[in-house]
């Protein structure tokens, strides 16, 4: 109820709310009916953000349980990409952004009206919708709220289009629950405001799982260009006769010579993974290379620009996707050469290997500042900012550029204190200087993790900071230690791999299931493990961002905007990682569970997560908080 209200009282108010409320404790439910019960009085309507197509279908079911007993009606959309029946057809059209995407559906309905489903370059699946009774399935989602992949089944088994039922859907919608992309990148967010016919006032906005907002924007924010778009580009080049870009200069070596400065500057700067290089180093290297100033420079990108859009119209009118790499180029080299330094950082990274010719390299504008991509928010009636991990609020609201007079709140968990034990190992620690200085620290590790997993018996998930540890325990035979059935989340693993696998670990049996997973992977976020499907949670290490020239970057730049760059780029991270791995062990009044960390620095989070408990013998303590 504090929940529902808070939410309430913002949408009337107007304002925003940052608010933290543990895992299993209903937030989808509290925020959809405080949404709809203050967006009533001034006809506003409820735009669910989400990162996952899961929490886009329990916001659905939960819409379908108010509607129960208070009428209203709410519908999913996902990206083209997701709902296109072409798309799953084409895996070219598949990995067109939402631009190209949108472009190519544009000229596929345009044939299809003028030509019918007979032209080669129609889209059937409109086809069949020109001729559909759309009140009908109007009527049908009114009745039944679908979720998105109900809805697809619903237009793939009549062959009409999924993307376009949902569209028309929005119109009819009060609350309407979408991907992140559909509101913080502008280009969706116009189409979307179109499709459901209202203005950003009208909206109250709730973003859900709102800890990955930060980065998302920052990502959304930035630029890249990697070696293997050069590659391609250079392809298409030929397919283009190769033209002039300047007098004399033809794109094919202008690309070469661009991939030849991203190598160089790879060489001169990376460190590890990544590096930084001068503000002005690109700029120079391409006027020395071309020996041109930089308004030809400029020139040059522009010219690349307009080939590239020769290009795509030209591959357009063939009913192709109007993708070009040149054009990609010559928009990142424009982008590049003016990139405001303030909230931007240079950086140059490498993918690890050898030899040097192998290993893809890539430049990278990278946006320092996510508040650049959540100003649409404050043209919102109001917005729900919300997350089971999202301490430090302070630094959240400051992010993303929430105003002071933010609402923050944190609710604390409605589950039996009692049933969760949080411990930290007094005697260990991951800390680099101390595995130098201690060879045998990481055997003692791997010898604790094996005592307790094996001790208790019971399911465990194994938290790494990293895929390198979580590799490193495998090489040094920790598993075979191990007397539970393991599971290994592998890096990239397909999602229906990830399913089954998890779902089998669920099911206890024997001396239990043990899970291989690193922290703030898909294990640790967005996950349900009822019951005795998870018990303990083994957290090795610490797992603070890794010391690349990015994170450097980052915790300088939060130094100078807020006097706080160690606690808002090293410490908030770190805390909501803790916060995710251990948060999957209580669901309900009814789970039990032990978090151990294996790390003495985990003290230094007691102000955030004060449940802490120093131990000296975890194995001991965590036996005796099941055998009580």
């Amino acid at each position: 109820m504090d929940l529902a209200d808070a939410v309430e009282r913002t949408v009337r108010d107007g304002g925003h709310l940052v608010v933290e409320s543990p895992t299993g404790t209903g937030k989808t439910v509290c925020a959809l009916a405080g949404c709809l019960a203050g967006a009533k009085e001034e006809n506003l309507r409820v735009l669910y953000l989400t990162r996952t197509n899961a929490q886009q279908k329990q916001v659905l079911l939960e819409l379908r349980a108010i509607n129960g007993t208070h009428p209203v009606f709410g519908t999913a959309i996902q990206g083209r990409a997701n709902m296109c029946f072409m798309a799953h057809d084409d895996p070219e059209v598949g990995s067109a952004n939402s631009e190209e995407l949108s472009r190519f559906c544009a000229d596929r309905k345009a044939r299809t009206r003028e030509g019918g489903a007979k032209d080669p370059m129609s889209c059937p699946y409109f086809a069949g919708l020109l001729e559909w009774d759309m009140p009908l399935t109007v009527e049908w989602a009114i009745k039944t709220l679908p979720t998105a992949s109900d809805l697809m089944r619903y237009c793939k088994e009549r062959r009409i289009c999924a993307h376009e039922v949902a569209k028309e859907l929005l119109r009819h919608a009060t609350v309407v629950t979408a991907p992140y992309i559909y509101f913080f990148f502008p280009f969706t967010r116009r189409m979307l405001l179109d499709w459901m016919g209202c203005h950003e006032s009208e909206l109250v906005v709730v973003v859900d799982e709102a800890h990955n907002l930060p980065d998302y924007a920052r990502d959304l924010q930035s630029i890249k260009l990697t070696q293997e778009t050069l590659r391609r580009a250079r392809r298409e080049s030929g397919e283009m006769g190769d033209p002039e870009v300047h007098e004399g200069l033809a794109l094919s070596t202008f690309l070469e010579g661009l991939e030849t400065i991203v190598m160089d500057i790879a060489d001169e700067y990376v460190v590890d993974e990544d590096g930084l290089f001068p503000p002005d180093e690109f700029n120079a290297e391409l006027m020395s290379r071309f020996r041109v100033t930089s308004v030809k420079a400029q020139t040059i990108a522009k010219n690349i620009v307009t080939h590239g859009e020769i290009l795509k119209e030209q591959r357009r009118k063939l009913g192709r996707l109007a993708r070009s790499f040149v054009h990609a180029t010559g928009r990142f080299v424009e982008g590049y050469m003016k990139l405001d330094s303030e909230d931007y950082v240079k950086l140059v990274a490498r993918a690890p290997g050898t030899p040097r010719e192998d290993r893809e390299s890539w430049l990278e504008g990278y946006c320092m500042d996510p508040s650049k991509a959540c100003a649409s928010l404050w043209d919102a009636a109001a917005s729900i900012h919300m997350s089971g991990t999202l301490r430090p609020l302070e630094e959240y609201r400051a992010s993303i550029g929430l105003p002071g007079s933010t609402q923050l709140l944190v609710l604390p968990s409605p589950f039996p204190s009692e049933n969760r034990l949080l411990l930290y190992g007094r005697d260990l620690t991951t800390r680099y200087e101390d595995l130098q200085r201690d060879p045998g620290m990481i055997a003692r590790i791997e010898d604790r993790t094996v005592q307790l997993v094996n001790a208790l018996a019971r399911n465990t998930v194994i938290f790494f900071p990293s895929f390198a540890m979580k590799q490193r325990f495998i090489s040094d035979g920790v598993a075979g230690r191990l007397t539970n059935h393991i599971y290994d989340e592998e890096r990239g693993m397909p999602t229906s791999d990830l399913e089954g696998l998890i779902d089998s670990f669920r099911q206890p049996n024997g001396d239990g299931n043990c899970l291989l997973a690193v922290v703030g992977g898909r294990v640790s976020e967005g996950l349900d493990f009822p019951g005795k499907g998870l018990e303990v949670a083994v957290v090795v290490g610490i797992p603070y961002p890794k010391p690349t020239a990015r994170q450097k970057a980052m915790r300088h730049y939060y130094e100078v905007k807020f006097g706080r760059g160690w606690d808002y780029a090293v410490k908030a991270p770190t805390t909501r990682k803790l916060l995710q791995a251990v948060g999957r062990l209580i669901r309900s009044e009814t789970d039990r569970g032990v978090a151990v960390i294996l790390d003495s620095r985990a003290a230094q989070f007691k102000g955030e997560v004060p449940e802490l408990e120093a131990s000296y013998d975890v194995v001991a303590d965590a036996r005796g908080f099941f055998s009580d």
